[in-house]
């Protein structure tokens, strides 16, 4: 893709076959239409990894999970672009984590789960449960 003219029209004629197949694309339409001016701002010609890493990662502030939505739909339209002109970059999967951390659980040992059952009963009033009636 030599110029942004190119980029704008494969922009087009990718988003028309993916709607042609069903899918709507309102946001991703939007979304990518964002990253072709950023590239033409920058003067960046061809899709890389890096640009697209650094449109997606704007703005500074912004959620590791719209981030990777950002980066999705660039995904998408790269691996397009790659099957026209070998030297866009496919984008690996996974660039930017999303989605909620999980916590690491926490395994008690084997003394520590004797301790706890050597605790006397009224630590079941401390652990939320309503106290029994005598």
């Amino acid at each position: 893709m030599s110029t942004r003219r190119s980029l704008r029209r494969e922009l087009d004629h990718y988003l028309g076959l993916r709607r042609a197949l069903g899918f709507k694309l309102h946001n991703v339409g939007r979304l990518l239409g964002q990253f072709v001016d950023y590239l033409d701002e920058h003067g960046v010609h061809t899709l890389t990894t890096e640009s697209a890493l650094a449109w997606a990662t704007l703005p500074a502030g912004a959620s590791s999970n719209w981030r990777a939505i950002r980066l999705s739909a660039v995904r998408g339209f790269a691996a397009y672009l790659h099957s026209i002109d070998p030297s866009v970059e496919v984008l690996p999967a996974r660039l930017i984590h999303h989605g909620p951390d999980r916590a690491t659980p926490y395994l008690y040992s084997e003394p520590e789960i004797l301790a706890l059952m050597r605790r006397p009963p009224d630590c079941v009033r401390s652990c939320g449960r309503p106290p029994t009636r005598r």
